[in-house]
């Protein structure tokens, strides 16, 4: 099984005084930091009609509350996460909700 995170949150200080152009630079840092880490980083942006100002998706097969327990560099503050369970598809058979 494998675990889908998504997590709200305000951008740290560093992360927001940055150009988009340094802050995409910053992000695909940010990913490839997380990936040594075994989080695969799906997508990230800017979410609408939430308090929130960006957004980032993961996907582990880590167990759930793994995002608590590993320490990945912050790039946010006041972070809410989403989990949710990703099932394994076998051949022919289709995913069970």
């Amino acid at each position: 099984m494998k675990y889908g995170y998504i997590q709200y949150g305000n951008m740290s200080k560093e992360l927001y005084k940055l150009s988009p152009e340094q802050r995409n630079k910053k992000m695909e840092e940010y990913k490839a930091t997380a990936e040594k880490e075994g989080w695969k980083m799906l997508m990230w942006g800017h979410p609408f009609g939430v308090s929130e100002d960006i957004v980032v998706v993961y996907e582990t097969p880590k167990p759930l509350g793994a995002m608590f327990e590993d320490r990945l560099p912050s790039i946010m503050t006041a972070g809410r996460t989403h989990i949710v369970a990703i099932p394994e598809k076998k051949e022919g058979v289709a995913a069970q909700p």
